[in-house]
């Protein structure tokens, strides 16, 4: 299973790569739309707002301009709409594959541990298809906050093993999940959240859905949480399905 999957996501990986340089050779299906590839971390002063950019790319270039719907998945988005402004459509210019989606991040009602807008294409069209990997059809951006005082100041560290789409995590408090993630594409990679935290009682925990951890045999895989720079989580990854942890911030 290890080996099948690995040899899935070299596949994919080239496949992306190909179609996410500017004015490359087309890919076999040239008309294809995608999102960048990765897990965007945008950031946001309390009580401001920011405009934040996303990049999408085409498998061919034309002679005239083609414009895409986008919409904001509300199932999978964890910010209140208040907290973004997101354009019904982008636009790739004509003589290019590459357009740019700007949308803007408001400082309301997005959570202390910040939170995640996941965008994805609409109705393309007959002549286009959003077909290819998960990730080229969705894109998940992380919300948050860029200093915390007077909250605290939290950090996650997560250090992924060769099968990063086997992890997921989650964070809450009082019973409530105030931070998650998963879908991550890029094997032994290194993901670091920033969060600003109330003080409370929090859980930690860190999924693997194939129930071997993150570390050992496919890679050195680890993960930490450090709050006003001490450490209160502190994981070899060696966990098998799942590990829960649990801190007081004071």
């Amino acid at each position: 299973m290890k080996n099948l999957l690995k040899l899935t996501t070299a596949l994919l990986l080239t496949a992306f790569l190909v179609v996410s340089c500017e004015e490359d050779a087309p890919l076999a299906a040239a008309d294809m739309v995608t999102f960048e590839a990765g897990s965007p971390v945008e950031f946001v002063e309390i009580e401001g707002n920011r405009v934040a950019e996303v990049n999408v790319y085409t498998g061919n270039v034309t002679g005239a301009d083609r414009t895409f719907e986008i919409m904001v998945n509300q199932t999978a988005t964890t910010l209140d709409p208040s907290a973004y402004e997101v354009p019904s459509s982008v636009t790739v210019p004509a003589g290019t594959n590459v357009g740019v989606l700007l949308y803007r991040i408001i400082d309301s009602n997005i959570p202390l541990a910040g939170g995640t807008l996941v965008l994805e294409f609409g109705d393309t069209g007959t002549a286009v298809t959003t077909q290819g990997t998960p990730s080229s059809s969705s894109i998940s951006i992380s919300v948050q906050y860029e200093e915390c005082p007077p909250l605290n100041s939290a950090t996650l560290n997560i250090v992924f093993d060769a099968y990063p789409g086997e992890t997921s995590w989650e964070l809450a408090t009082g019973g409530a999940v105030v931070a998650s993630g998963d879908g991550y594409d890029d094997p032994n990679s290194v993901l670091t959240l920033d969060w600003c935290l109330e003080s409370g009682d929090y859980e930690f925990t860190i999924f693997d859905s194939f129930g071997d951890g993150i570390c050992c045999n496919y890679g050195p895989g680890e993960y930490s949480i450090t709050v006003n720079g001490e450490a209160v989580v502190d994981g070899d990854g060696s966990f098998g399905a799942s590990a829960t942890s649990s801190f007081t911030i004071q």
